[in-house]
Order: structure tokens, then sequence, then C-alpha cells
């Protein structure tokens, strides 16, 4: 699963969505997304539609730390490079979380309203198991949502706010950043229900060096 060697052209500049959420077109190109798409069907899906938020499946992978910091180089710009809490300053923003989590919408699959939480840096050890926190010094502090298909009916995310929802249209290739865990302006959100087709999307943070907030 590799997206550093692919040639593409440059992401399109990061565009406010709504409160601190920004989208940025072309993050992935196309032929990426599709890409891995196929690779994660091939590796296969969970089915977790009888959770109690999440109503679709997913596929987890811990991907290298060179794709990771590709990503991230990729939509570097449409977020801070440290965070403000309170009187602390948290950073600076280092990479995306090597963990990428896939999720697939078939018709009826949605993720209810949520937060999403924070995340430590993971990695896989020299037996190839998961670590979940592989450094102890680097917390998530953003989501980083990339869409991987587009041409479905419904599937929106859902971002909620004190003016009221809007949605944000799924376009292959694209992503979407906003503010999760301790964030202050962390935002609350769901998966609308795919009405027919599939909706495929990857799930991943970015992260901060500091390790937490007291």
């Amino acid at each position: 699963m590799c997206i550093r060697d692919s040639p593409r052209g440059a992401p399109g500049a990061a565009v406010a969505v709504a409160g601190a959420a920004v989208a940025v077109a072309g993050a992935l190109s196309r032929a990426e997304a599709a890409a891995l798409v196929a690779a994660t069907e091939a590796m296969g899906y969970d089915d977790a539609r009888n959770s109690a938020v999440r109503r679709n499946d997913m596929c987890a992978v811990v991907v290298a730390e060179a794709d990771a910091a590709e990503l991230f180089r990729r939509v570097r710009g449409a977020v801070p490079a440290t965070v403000a809490v309170g009187d602390k300053t948290v950073g600076p923003a280092t990479s995306a979380n090597r963990r990428w989590r896939f999720y697939r919408y078939a018709a009826g699959a949605r993720f209810l309203p949520h937060f999403d939480a924070a995340w430590p840096a993971a990695a896989l050890d020299g037996a190839g198991v998961l670590v979940h926190d592989a450094t102890g010094r680097a917390l998530s502090w953003y989501t980083l949502l990339v869409y991987l298909s587009d041409g479905f009916d419904g599937g929106a995310t859902r971002l909620h706010g004190t003016d009221g929802a809007v949605d944000v249209l799924p376009a292959a290739g694209g992503a979407l950043l906003f503010p999760h865990g301790h964030h202050p302006a962390s935002v609350y959100h769901e998966g609308a229900a795919v009405a027919s087709g599939t909706k495929y999307v990857l799930r991943t943070d970015v992260l901060y060096a500091s390790s937490t907030v007291d």
C-alpha cells in the first residue's frame, strides 16, 4: 500500500467548510484512491454494523512511515502547526498517524453522530504486532478523512455546529480535516446514510509532538 511513488498533481488549497473544518481537493489522485480501495478489498473488511455508533465495515492497516509522511505533506497547509489549549501550546504537527482505518458504506450504512477520539502514534513491532503508542510523545489533534470514492447517493459527512448542520459531499481524492479529541473546537459529526452505491473513506489523524494536555 504505497502512495509516495505515485505521479500526481499538486493538491488544492485548503478551503474552510464550517467552524474549524477545512477541505482539500486532490489530496490523492483518483488512481491512488482506487488503488487503496482495491488493496483493502483484497485484505477484507470486518462487519461492524451492530456496533453502538458505527454501522459500516472497516479495514485497519498500519502503513509505512513514508506513506504517512507523504499524506501529511499533501495536507500540511490545512492544519495549524501548533494547537493552543488554554495557556498551553501543543505541537508542532509532525505527521499523519500510520494507523489508517478504511470504512466501507454499502446502501443503508452510516456512522451515527459522535466526536472522534485522539490517538497516539501507532506502529508495528518486529513481529508485525500493533503497538498502540509507539513513541509516548505524540497525540493527534485533528481528524484526517480522505474520500476514496464518489458517485453514490447520500453518504455526506455531516458537521454539526451551533448554527446547524453542514453536509460535505465526498469527492474521490478529496480530504476533510477537523479538530478532535481534547481540542476545544472538537467537531461533532456523522456519516450520513448511503442510499445507493458504495462509499469508501480513509480515516487517520494528524499527530502533534506533545503527548497530553492535563
